[in-house]
């Protein structure tokens, strides 16, 4: 049966091959003679040195006036600084991209340098087509990208095979987690207890619904407010990890097995508890046709005093003050529905950078990730002497993300920027910031001495700054009480998952939905568990059992 699956998905991808060669250009990647690299992290490559690469775009994309994907600010940048000359085998849309990447390993014409996700990362490595780049990073990688790999070797071994280096990961923040955010003018303004466990922001969500808490004499103000795509951003996970139950991941069972969380009866228990907050009122009877822009929008408005989302959510607001004068949204970790505390679910989710083994270049993967950790978080202070990298000058718009390596990161960075600027605000001594946290410092210095004129400095106060409010002091009570839990597998997608996990999600969100608003009683939910396994997951189970059996 298993040979079965993987000729069926060695044949999609063919299949997908066949489909995209019309709208690919042939590759030219590993025909060119190899260039001599100059010595050191950022040694310039004289004469330049052409790289082809792959990348997933989105129609979001923009450019200022004159530029565009090949000719912008970054690939302008790569040739003047490291001598590299950005070109592009393939491009697709994001939500292509994987479709197009595995087509391409199918058929083996394959960019110089390009972005996989775990399970092209495994086919990859299983067939020899990418660079064991073992030397060539220890011969030019700088020290700050050497510190950040070294910083959580379970990412950087992710990445290995036999201690040796197969890829750049693109290193995940097990800490950008989700907490709870609440209107704290209201419960000022109504007299009531801060947050700290669910029956908490149960009397705050009934007071928001029922008590005109904006002072206008309408009845429109919302307790709780998710959006229709029940695991997005402003997700309803965090309410069912209030019952200690997760939608998603997998878990240790009493028996050192893993079990998946979707199926678990502590999410049994919350999804009753939500219906019974939406029967009363207390989760808005539109979440289930609300989209994200529709959300921000109700925020925006006034309308919301609750929501459950990511740490990073004020930079959505950024007008939120000014639209709601006297406004304050508070981030306060999430909640628990019994004694024990609730913990968040958080999950690695790598995806990797590689190197074509045909390419004669291959530290050129290294030199172009080593200009962006400089850029980031090294002293030379390239951000703030070309600001234009980073965010559009006349626009406005985000610019960091047309260079072809741009997710290179510090692990788990954010918490430790909020850490770095307590202390900085504390001591005087800003010598203790890069160039990424030397901006967010100044817009909270600029919040801090009551100048919120552009809206940002709110956004950042209230993302990394040190007090009371801000989502990274929530996030370090996570830290603190060791309040995050891992996904135990984070191994590429099984056999099983390949074919099955997609409508097995679908079948999940679809039934906790119904149960929510009660088109479904709360006993559907063992109706379902029972479905899950029958149609694939029991199969999967097995699968991601066998994986951790290996590598544990």
């Amino acid at each position: 049966m298993k040979r079965l699956v993987s000729f069926a998905v060695l044949l999609a991808a063919l299949l997908a091959a066949v489909f995209f060669a019309a709208c690919s250009k042939k590759s030219d990647a590993g025909s060119a003679q190899k260039v001599t690299p100059a010595p050191g992290p950022l040694g310039k490559y004289n004469p330049p040195l052409t790289v082809q690469f792959a990348r997933s775009t989105s129609a979001s994309d923009r450019y200022d006036e004159g530029y565009s994907l090949e000719h912008n600010e970054w690939t302008i940048e790569n040739e003047q600084q490291l001598g590299i000359i950005t070109k592009y085998l393939w491009t697709a849309d994001a939500s292509q991209y994987n479709q197009k990447m595995a087509a391409s390993i199918a058929t083996g014409d394959l960019a110089d340098i390009f972005s996989v996700n775990q399970e092209q990362f495994d086919m990859l490595k299983r067939n020899n087509l990418i660079w064991d780049l073992t030397d060539v990073y220890n011969e030019y990688a700088s020290d700050i990208m050497k510190n950040a790999m070294d910083s959580d070797p379970k990412q950087t071994n992710l990445a290995k095979v036999n201690g040796r280096l197969m890829a750049i990961p693109q290193l995940g923040h097990t800490l950008d987690t989700q907490v709870l955010w609440v209107r704290q003018d209201w419960i000022e303004k109504l007299g009531l207890p801060e947050p700290k466990t669910l029956a908490d922001v149960k009397r705050i969500a009934e007071a928001f619904v029922t008590r005109d808490p904006d002072g206008n004499g309408v009845n429109d103000t919302m307790g709780l407010v998710f959006q229709s795509e029940p695991f997005s951003n402003l997700t309803i996970g965090a309410f069912l990890a209030a019952y200690h139950g997760y939608h998603t991941g997998w878990l240790k069972d009493s028996s050192g097995n893993l079990v998946y969380a979707g199926i678990q009866p502590e999410v049994k228990q919350g999804l009753a508890a939500m219906n019974e907050w939406y029967n009363q009122g207390l989760i808005t009877k539109e979440w289930v046709n609300l989209s994200w822009d529709e959300c921000v929008s109700i925020i925006l408005s006034g309308r919301a005093g609750i929501f459950m989302g990511a740490f990073w959510f004020p930079t959505n607001l950024p007008q939120f003050e000014q639209m709601q004068p006297g406004g304050k949204f508070y981030a306060y970790p999430n909640v628990s529905a019994d004694s024990q505390p609730a913990k968040i679910m958080t999950d690695i989710g790598l995806s990797y950078y590689v190197v074509n083994k045909k390419f004669q270049n291959p530290e050129a993967l290294i030199k172009l990730a080593n200009y962006m950790y400089e850029f980031y978080y090294g002293t030379s202070n390239i951000r703030d002497q070309r600001p234009y990298l980073f965010n559009s000058v006349s626009q406005g718009y985000e610019n960091w993300i047309h260079n072809t390596i741009n997710n290179v990161w510090l692990p788990n960075k954010n918490f430790a920027y909020h850490l770095t600027i307590r202390e900085v605000i504390e001591t005087g001594n800003t010598s203790l910031l890069n160039s990424e946290s030397r901006g967010y410092y100044d817009w909270i210095m600029k919040y801090r001495n009551g100048d919120n004129s552009e809206g940002w400095p709110w956004v950042y106060n209230f993302v990394f700054g040190p007090d009371k409010g801000a989502s990274e002091t929530a996030i370090e009570t996570y830290v603190n009480n060791d309040l995050i839990l891992l996904n135990e597998y984070i191994g590429s997608p099984t056999e099983t998952m390949i074919t099955r996990q997609s409508s097995l999600n679908d079948l999940r969100n679809e039934v906790y939905t119904k149960i929510i608003i009660g088109e479904l009683p709360v006993s559907a939910f063992d109706t379902f568990v029972a479905d899950w396994k029958r149609q694939g997951g029991d199969d999967i189970t097995k699968e991601v059992n066998a994986w951790y059996k290996e590598n544990r």
